[in-house]
This record gives C-alpha cells, structure tokens and sequence, in this order.
C-alpha cells in the first residue's frame, strides 16, 4: 500500500465520524428561516445576543422560532455564537424543572407567555442544565421575582430567566426587537370549557372541532385558541366526562368573534343521556 492510500483512509477513519455527528444538524435545521414567524433577536446579561432567525444575519444554516398561531405553541431553534442552540421543541424541553407542560406556549387570552426553552450544549454534569424559564409561573417564583415573556401588539417583550450560566434574558430593548408576523396577533381568542355532570368544570380530553376563518380541533379543555376575527361553528367530537348522555354548548354552538373579543364557550353534559344527539341552545 503506496503512502498516498494509507494517507486517504486514514483521513477517511477520522473524518466520517465527525460528518456523522454534524449530519442532524444538518438534517434538523433547514425547514425554518423566512417561515418562520418570530425574528430580531433577544439580549442576555452573560452571553450576549441571540438571533430568533437566521434572516437576522447571514447564515449557513437556516433556523428560526415559529409561534402557532391556533394554539400559540413555540418550536424551533435561535442561536447564540456563545453557546449554541436555543431549542424550543417540545422533545427539547422534556423533563422541565417546573414538570407538567414544558412546552413553550403564547396565552391569547393573557398575552403571556408560559413553558420553558433549553440551550442544547447544557448538561448536569457539566453544572449548567441549559434551561430557560419564560415565565415565573414555571417555579412558583412569581412572589420572588415576577418575570415574564408577554406579546405586546406584534413584539414579543419581557424577560426569561436562563440561571447562573445566561442569566436574565431581555425579549425587547431600545435598540432591538423580537417581532412577530402578523399571523401570530389573532384578532380574538376562543375558550372551550366542559362541566361534570355535577356541574363542577371538567378538566381532561376534549375534542371539539372549530370551523371558520381560522380552523382548529381542541384536545382539551379547558383550552383557549386564538382565532382571526369571523363567524364559527363548534362540533363536539368526543370526550368530556364519563356517564355524560347528551351535550349543550352554552351559549351557541354558532358564535361571531370580533375584533378583541374573548369568548367562552361551556359545554354542559347532561344526565340522562339524551340519545346520541348532541344538543344546543
């Protein structure tokens, strides 16, 4: 075997497993950017700027934060050139401090924002966990230190706090922004709730199914969608209490949601059962 080939397999062997460990990157960071609806940038205390986009700057990688605008849940990624990846996937944030949903999520009824993100290079071995509380909810700290990430008019604004390691982390500045598209600012929100057959409210699966301008099926309830502003039809699907026969939407199960409005629809479950036809007034 001549030098030059022992040369090429040698580099072959040290060079393949690092295309192996930079693949996913790869792979995971390219359907985002521009479509993305969250851009500009945040600033932490410690580690300095962390760009919400890659159209921020020039980038080979594209990346963004992206805001759902039915259920107001965050996914995506942003960057740090001081530490890396800022995940807000919900298989990021499993096994939050604060334990129940971790998942970053915008309230359209409070305009707050609530869950958690997570610096991927963090770990516990190395004494830094890399997560980011987005609002003092998360740990019960509100009494301590009242921090929160909200959305004003199209602009996230606020703080998040990222431990020792990041410290506080600013989502608007006087010389910076985190802005939204106008798909995330709904022009009103829509509340499906449930009651027991007691008439205490239920808390648990609940599918209903919202038709108009904007289109979404619950899973839960109680549980609050930001919608645009419009006439709506609500189906109920499945779920709500067990024992439950029939099924009334207070006040309609036909609703107009303008512009600012906060609606609450309570779907009230009756015993006997009423058939299986569901019933409205």
């Amino acid at each position: 075997m001549n030098q030059n080939t022992k040369a090429f397999l040698i580099g072959t062997i040290l060079v393949f497993p690092l295309l192996l460990l930079l693949l996913p990157l790869f792979s995971v960071f390219t359907f985002a950017g521009s479509s993305d609806n969250v851009s500009g940038w945040a600033w932490s205390e410690h580690i300095g700027w962390i760009s919400l986009n890659s159209t921020n700057q020039a980038s080979a990688i594209n990346y963004g934060v992206n805001i759902n605008p039915a259920d107001g849940n965050f996914t995506g990624w942003a960057w740090s050139e001081r530490v890396g990846w800022l995940s807000f996937q919900p298989t990021d944030v499993v096994g939050c401090p604060g334990g129940g949903s971790c998942q970053a999520r915008l309230n359209f009824s409070t305009n707050q924002v609530i869950g958690w993100a997570r610096f991927l290079a963090g770990s516990g071995a190395s004494g830094w966990d890399g997560w980011v509380s987005l609002n003092c909810v998360n740990q019960a700290w509100c009494g301590t230190s009242n921090y929160k990430v909200t959305r004003s008019s199209s602009s996230l604004t606020g703080w998040a706090w990222g431990g020792v390691v990041v410290g506080w982390i600013q989502f608007s500045g006087s010389t910076f922004t985190s802005q939204l598209s106008s798909g995330v600012s709904q022009g009103a929100t829509i509340t499906v709730e449930a009651t027991n057959l007691d008439g205490t409210r239920f808390f648990g699966p609940l599918a209903v199914q919202i038709t108009g301008p904007t289109n979404f099926t619950t899973t839960d309830a109680p549980q609050t969608v930001g919608v645009a502003a419009g006439s709506y039809t609500l189906t109920y699907l499945s779920g709500g209490p067990a024992g439950g026969g029939g099924v009334i939407a207070n006040p309609n199960q036909s609703i107009t949601a303008d512009q600012g409005n906060n609606l609450t629809i309570t779907f009230i479950y009756t015993n006997p059962p009423a058939g299986n036809l569901l019933q409205f007034h």
